[in-house]
C-alpha cells in the first residue's frame, strides 16, 4: 500500500507540475509516469451564498480564476448558489464566469445542484415555503439568468465519465417517464449500470446522513439508506457548512461521499456551545485517473493546496474493505494529538468577574493534529467533583499556519459558577476520529459576582411548564409524552414555554437563560444528536443563540447559559430539537436580568 500511494503522489505531483506550474515537482518514491494527465479535471464549490452585488461574488471570481489555472473541463457549484432568490446576484454571477473564461484555452462545462436558498423568497420576501411547482418555476427563471446548460434532474457527461445532477428535493425529480424517488433511484442504477467500471458522480446539495462532517444533523437519511447498495457511487455534497481542512469531509463505507463545504461561512456541531461564526474560503479540483480520484483542496484566496503532497485520493475500482477513508480505518491509523510536557489551561478570572476565561494550550504535535478540545467543568462537593458542563471546542485547525494565535481562550459566563466554589476545569486534545489524548488539569475559585436581577425561576419545570411538540408559538401543541419521569423524545421539535409574562421588560435588555437539564440518547457516531436553542416563533422566526449540540449518551445534569440582548416582546422557548429516540429532564430554569 506504501508503493501504490509513493507511486500516486509521484505520478500526480510530477504530472501536475509539468503542465500547471504552480506545482513543484517532487521526488515520493515508486514509478511515476510522467506524461500523465488526468482524463478530466473538475472545479468544485458549494454553498456560494452569495448576496445581490457582483461585490458578494468576490469568492465565487477567485475560485473561477483558480479553476482556470487548471484549464478544467467542468465547473460545480452544489446548490445554495445565492443566499436567497437574487435576480441581480445570479447574472453578476453569470457575468464574472463569462469574462473569468473569456479568452481561455476551452470553455468548462457547467453544473449546478438545486437548492433551497436558491428558492427562499421566491415568492416574496421572507417566505419559506415553496411547492414542487414553484421550485419549477424558480429553477427556469435562474436557469436563464445563469445560463444552466441542463435540467434540474440531468446526466452529464465530462470527458467519458458521468455526473448525475439531482436537486435537493427528491419529490422534485424526472427521469425518464418517473417522477420523485423513483426517477432518482432509476437514473443512479441506469448510469452505474452503463459506466463500464468508472465512478458515477451524483452531484446534489444534501449529503448522506452521518457520512461527512455535521451530516448527522444536516444530512439526509434516505440518501444514506440508498447509496449503500450502490459502491460505483462518488458522492458530491454541499449543504452542511464547514471547512475542507476538516478530515471528515471525505467518507467512506459501502459507497464514497465528499462534501465541498461552502464558500462563505461556518459553524459546525461544537457540544455545549454556541460555536461562533467562521470565514471560509475552501474548493476543489479533482481530477480522474484510471486507477484513482484525486480530491484537491485549495484556498482560493492564493490558490494555496492545503496538503499538496497529500491530497484525498480514492483508489479505483472502489472496494469497501481496503477503502482508505473509512473511518474505522483512518480512527486506527491517525496518531492521538497531546500537549506539551508541562502544558497546562490557565483560568483568568475577569474582573469585574463576568466569567472566567480558559487559555488552552497548543497541541505539541502542531497545529494540525487536533481537531477539538474536549472540556469538562466539575464543581467541587463534599462527595467529590461533580461534572456539569462539557463542551467540545473547534482547536485552529481550520486556519492557516499564519493566522493561528499562539493560544485560544473560551469565555464561560459568571452564570455557570457559584461564589466561592472551587471549579475544575479538565482539557483533552481529541483528533478528527475522536480519539482524545491524555488530559491536563486547572482549578479556580469562583470570585464575587455582581448579583443579578431575577426575573423568573422554576425549580419544577417538569410540572410547571408544559413540554410541547409544536413550532407556531402557540401554547396548544401536543404534549410530550412522560415515562418514570422523563420527557420521551423523537425526531422533530419540542418546547418548553416560558411563560410570556417574564419576557416583560424594555427593548435591549440583557437577559441570562439558564437551564438545567439531563438528556439520554444514542453514544454512536451515527445518531442524530438532540441540539437545545432559544427561540422565538411569532411574528417570524428568530434565535438567541444558535444551535447547541448536546453530549452523546447519558449525559449528566448539563447547565446551558444563554445571554443576549432582548429585541422586542415576543416570548421566547427553550427547544430541544433534532436528535434520535431517547429522553429528557429538565431541573430548573430561570431568567435574570444582568444590564
Amino acid at each position: 500500500m506504501a508503493t501504490f500511494w509513493a507511486a500516486v503522489l509521484a505520478a500526480v505531483s510530477v504530472t501536475a507540475g509539468a503542465a500547471h506550474p504552480i506545482y513543484e515537482v517532487v521526488a515520493t518514491g515508486g514509478t511515476a509516469k510522467e506524461d500523465e494527465e488526468p482524463l478530466f479535471r473538475a472545479g468544485w464549490m458549494t454553498d456560494t451564498h452569495i448576496g445581490k452585488t457582483r461585490e458578494s461574488c468576490a469568492r465565487v471570481k477567485m475560485a473561477l480564476e483558480l479553476f482556470r489555472k487548471f484549464d478544467v473541463d467542468a465547473v460545480i457549484n452544489n446548490g445554495d448558489i445565492a443566499d436567497h432568490y437574487y435576480p441581480t446576484g445570479y447574472e453578476a454571477y453569470r457575468a464574472i464566469m463569462d469574462e473569468t473564461f473569456a479568452d481561455a484555452k476551452k470553455k468548462p462545462q457547467e453544473i449546478y445542484a438545486w437548492a433551497w436558498h436558491d428558492v427562499y423568497e421566491w415568492n416574496g420576501p421572507r417566505v419559506r415555503e415553496s411547492t414542487t411547482e414553484q421550485r419549477a418555476a424558480c429553477y427556469a427563471d435562474v436557469a436563464k439568468r445563469l445560463g444552466i446548460p441542463h435540467k434540474m434532474t440531468d446526466k452529464i457527461t465530462v470527458n467519458g465519465y458521468t455526473f448525475l445532477v439531482f436537486p435537493q428535493w427528491t419529490s422534485d425529480c424526472e427521469y425518464g417517464d418517473k417522477k420523485g424517488a423513483e426517477a432518482y433511484e432509476q437514473a443512479v442504477a441506469d448510469a452505474e449500470a452503463a459506466a463500464g467500471g468508472k465512478p458515477v458522480f451524483v452531484v446534489d446539495h444534501l449529503p448522506p446522513a452521518a457520512t461527512v462532517a455535521n451530516s448527522v444533523t444536516w444530512g439526509n437519511g434516505y440518501r444514506r439508506k440508498f447509496f449503500e447498495n450502490h459502491p460505483g457511487v462518488i458522492h458530491l455534497s454541499g449543504h452542511a457548512h464547514g471547512s475542507l481542512r476538516d478530515e471528515n469531509n471525505i467518507w467512506q463505507g459501502n459507497f464514497t461521499a465528499v462534501n465541498a463545504t461552502c464558500l462563505q461561512v461556518w459553524q459546525g456541531d461544537s457540544t455545549g456551545i454556541d460555536e461562533p461564526s467562521k470565514e471560509n474560503y475552501g474548493a476543489l479540483v479533482i481530477e480522474g485517473f484510471a486507477d484513482r480520484i484525486v480530491f484537491r483542496r485549495f484556498d482560493v484566496r492564493d490558490g494555496a493546496e492545503y496538503k499538496r503532497f497529500d491530497p484525498w485520493c480514492v483508489p479505483w475500482p472502489f472496494d469497501p474493505k481496503t477503502a482508505p477513508y473509512s473511518i474505522a480505518r483512518r480512527r486506527e491509523s491517525t496518531p492521538v494529538p497531546a500537549f506539551a510536557a508541562g502544558a497546562r489551561p490557565e483560568v483568568r478570572a475577569d474582573a469585574p468577574f463576568t466569567g472566567f476565561t480558559l487559555a488552552l494550550p497548543p497541541v505539541a504535535e502542531g497545529g494540525d493534529a487536533a481537531y477539538r478540545y474536549r472540556i469538562s467543568i466539575a464543581e467541587k462537593t463534599a462527595q467529590g467533583w461533580r461534572p456539569f458542563k462539557t463542551v467540545e471546542k473547534f482547536t485552529q485547525f481550520y486556519l492557516r499556519p499564519a493566522e493561528r494565535s499562539s493560544e485560544m481562550t473560551l469565555k464561560f459566563s459568571s452564570g455557570y459558577f457559584e461564589t466561592g466554589k472551587t471549579y475544575r476545569f479538565e482539557v483533552m486534545p481529541v483528533n478528527f476520529f475522536e480519539v482524545a489524548g491524555s488530559p491536563i488539569f486547572a482549578e479556580a475559585v469562583a470570585p464575587a459576582a455582581k448579583k443579578p436581577q431575577l426575573l423568573w425561576k422554576s425549580d419544577d419545570p417538569m410540572t410547571e411548564l408544559k413540554f410541547i411538540a409544536d413550532d407556531d408559538g402557540t401554547e396548544d401543541g401536543k404534549p410530550v409524552p412522560k415515562k418514570d419521569g422523563w420527557y420521551v423524545l423523537t425526531d422533530g421539535l419540542r418546547r418548553l414555554v416560558i411563560p410570556p409574562k417574564v419576557w416583560d421588560v424594555p427593548k435591549g435588555t440583557t437577559l441570562r437563560f439558564t437551564a438545567d437539564l439531563e438528556i439520554v440518547q444514542p453514544d454512536d457516531r451515527e445518531s442524530r444528536i438532540y441540539n437545545v436553542q432559544l427561540m422565538r416563533f411569532k411574528p417570524v422566526l428568530s434565535t438567541a443563540c444558535g444551535r447547541i449540540r448536546t453530549p452523546r449518551g447519558e449525559s449528566g445534569v448539563q447547565r446551558y447559559v444563554i445571554e443576549f440582548s432582548k429585541s422586542n416582546g415576543v416570548p421566547y422557548s427553550f427547544v430541544v430539537r433534532e436528535g434520535a429516540s431517547g429522553k429528557v429532564k429538565f431541573h430548573s430554569v430561570k431568567i435574570e436580568r444582568i444590564d
